[in-house]
């Protein structure tokens, strides 16, 4: 080939690379970024449409939603029983007893506005019994009623009757609190960065005196404050707070049994409560819990109990007036309690389980209800200490089978006829847990 051809057969393959690269359809990303922008456009607007038929709903119907709670007492045994005849001093051994029980609650939650919402509660009171020693009774109670009002995002006022355990963490319903309360309480919420404080008011009426006014009725009232933080490590919250009490009932009635009951609990109380929770996620929730209570009040003599009695085996409710105080052992100076806990989250068998360990020491005058409602062993009562094992096991998002074993003593011997014996017992339960 001539020299002189090259150069032409070299400009003649560029012209027709640039030809085949001219034939190469450009991508219009313009268009593709204008039609994603509209997509986009389209996707909010439904979502602000959603959100405003949610608002605008005109029926209260919409806004209202009803939940189910149930603790199905699959069954529950009081086993290695030790007491004494309150009389004669004789020890007794009480025979091993087994019985079920059920507790429902039904809840109708209403948004009526954005500012204020509604609640209503039944529950079954106190229980079915199908054994023991009692007949199987059903009484439908109020269980919570109340209106709340927020007049901002972070702040809540609540009227009607409501659970203490919204006020003061400790309170807590299976193992303080036995009843809910008639009355206001106030919460607000704010944020610093990953920490966040609650700070926490109420006032109830606990006694209603007809007729009487404001300073004779009985009332329980106090503050709370709340600090923690939460992240994808660990968690962990301190609380703390002051829970007072005047002029509570000693004598309680029954719906249930159409009688009255004895109190056992002092009738005024000043408790410093104290709570501390600490979990590590990244350890299997590996969980510490610690609760601790002191009543400030100083008892010159025993507050009336039914359970505090003199060596002739009478009490403070005891007909004509025979008890003798002087012969009754001396509960003035107990008035500390703590609770501690400790647990951990793990799989088996394709469920998951969540057990823990935890310890009980509660003097008399430390406990936070006047009903001395601490159902771990066969007595009911306080001035009780020891261990309990929980394992619970979550069936699926609605149910949960729960065993609880209790081993408790009491701390002090409350019969003036042998001050220095000890009530003694132990308490397992099976419980089906709903909720839904």
């Amino acid at each position: 080939m001539k020299l002189y051809l090259y150069p032409l057969l070299l400009l003649t393959s560029s012209f027709s690379f640039s030809q085949e690269l001219d034939t190469i359809p450009e991508k219009n990303y313009d268009e593709e970024l204008k039609l994603l922008k509209n997509r986009i456009n389209q996707l909010e607007a439904l979502s602000k449409e959603k959100i405003n038929q949610e608002k605008n709903k005109s029926s209260l119907i919409d806004r209202s939603k009803l939940s189910f709670d149930a603790i199905m007492r699959l069954g529950e045994m009081d086993w290695n029983q030790n007491n004494m005849d309150i009389k004669t001093g004789e020890r007794i051994k009480p025979t091993t007893r087994f019985w079920s029980r059920a507790l429902f609650y039904l809840n109708l939650d209403t948004d009526i506005t954005e500012q204020f919402s509604f609640r209503s509660s039944i529950m079954t009171h106190p229980y079915f019994a199908f054994g023991g020693e009692s007949d199987s009774k059903l009484s439908i109670l109020l269980n919570e009623l109340w209106v709340e009002y927020k007049p901002a995002k972070n702040q809540a006022i609540r009227f009607g009757r409501q659970t203490g355990s919204r006020i003061w963490d400790n309170y807590i319903g299976e193992q303080f609190d036995w009843i809910n309360h008639d009355g206001i309480s106030y919460v607000s919420n704010y944020k610093f960065n990953n920490y966040l404080l609650n700070i926490k008011s109420a006032l109830f009426i606990e006694k209603y005196v007809d007729n009487a006014s404001f300073k004779k009725q009985g009332k329980m009232y106090g503050i709370s404050a709340n600090f923690g933080k939460d992240d994808e490590m660990k968690s962990w919250r301190l609380s703390s707070g002051l829970l007072m009490a005047e002029k509570l009932p000693n004598v309680y009635y029954s719906d249930v049994a159409n009688f009255f009951y004895p109190g056992d609990l002092a009738p005024d109380y000043s408790i410093w409560t104290s709570h501390l929770d600490i979990k590590l996620k990244q350890l299997s929730n590996l969980n510490f819990n610690v609760n601790v209570f002191y009543n400030f009040k100083n008892y010159k003599t025993n507050p009336p109990s039914n359970l505090i009695t003199d060596k002739s085996g009478n009490n403070y409710f005891s007909e004509g007036n025979v008890f003798n105080p002087s012969e009754a052992p001396d509960f003035t100076k107990q008035n500390f309690g703590i609770y501690g806990n400790i647990g951990i989250d793990f799989s088996l068998f394709k469920k998951e389980f969540k057990t823990s360990l935890a310890y009980l020491y509660m003097e008399k005058y430390a406990a936070l209800d006047y009903y001395a409602q601490y159902d771990l062993a066969r007595w009911n009562s306080t001035n009780i200490q020891g261990p309990e094992f929980m394992i619970l096991c979550q069936l699926n998002k609605w149910m949960r089978l729960r065993s609880r074993n209790f081993f408790m003593q009491e701390i002090k011997g409350l019969n003036g006829i042998d001050p220095s014996y000890k009530r003694s017992g132990n308490r397992t339960r099976l419980d089906l847990l709903i909720n839904f």
